[in-house]
């Protein structure tokens, strides 16, 4: 690779971190990983979605445990 192609690769990586930490782009990208981290948090938090499913899932193994 030539040193005009990797100069050309770091302005463009410099552009995207700049416009990510400073500009609109990265306000949108923070308040959505916000988003997904409450999802994600909701999710796990006892009564979620995901709690739920493996309790039930739990409830499922020890029952055919306990039929067997």
């Amino acid at each position: 690779m030539s040193g005009a192609t990797v100069e050309c690769k770091i302005h463009r990586l410099e552009k995207k971190v700049k416009e990510l930490m400073e500009g609109e782009k990265g306000i949108e990208v923070r308040k959505k990983v916000a988003e997904l981290r409450n999802s994600a948090m909701n999710a796990v938090e006892e009564g979620g979605r995901s709690w739920l499913s493996l309790n039930e899932l739990i409830d499922e193994l020890q029952n055919k445990s306990t039929s067997s």
